[in-house]
């Protein structure tokens, strides 16, 4: 069932024409969902104050290897990665994330699905790159706001 999900955000990519790898978008999903599962067992809290350009910060100022698909853009007033707003977008489409609030789009829930995936994705990554994982976790929540 989850799968199909995934699928289905992955179609609803190819379908919007986007001209990116579904690879890498699928990847930085990956990871994504990840760092906002680990960011919400280690508070205890579903819902987020976030934006993506947040993400986009947090990525941009992070040192690590499991961002080698994020790619930065300096051409504008800040540095913006199109994967890294597509695989937020992904998540989303995917039902992984959503908003309690259409009218307040700053507030990202971390749904259910979210943490059956990530047990699931869990096995998938190497011990170090868990550990990156929940400095990454460590860095959204200081970072943004409850």
């Amino acid at each position: 069932m989850l799968e199909s999900v995934i699928s289905y955000g992955n179609e609803m990519f190819e379908r919007m024409g986007e001209k990116i790898m579904a690879s890498s978008v699928s990847r930085v999903s990956d990871i994504l969902c990840s760092i906002l599962v680990s960011a919400s067992q280690k508070s205890g809290i579903l819902t987020f104050t976030v934006r993506h350009i947040d993400f986009q910060r947090i990525f941009k100022n992070s040192v690590n290897t499991l961002s080698k698909d994020v790619i930065f853009s300096d051409s504008g007033p800040e540095p913006f990665s199109p994967i890294l707003d597509d695989s937020l977008n992904h998540l989303i489409l995917s039902g992984l994330t959503g908003y309690p609030d259409i009218q307040h789009p700053e507030q990202m829930l971390v749904k259910s699905s979210a943490f059956e995936y990530a047990r699931e994705l869990d096995k998938s990554f190497s011990l170090a790159e868990k550990e990156q994982l929940n400095r990454l976790a460590d860095e959204f929540l200081s970072s943004v706001k409850p």
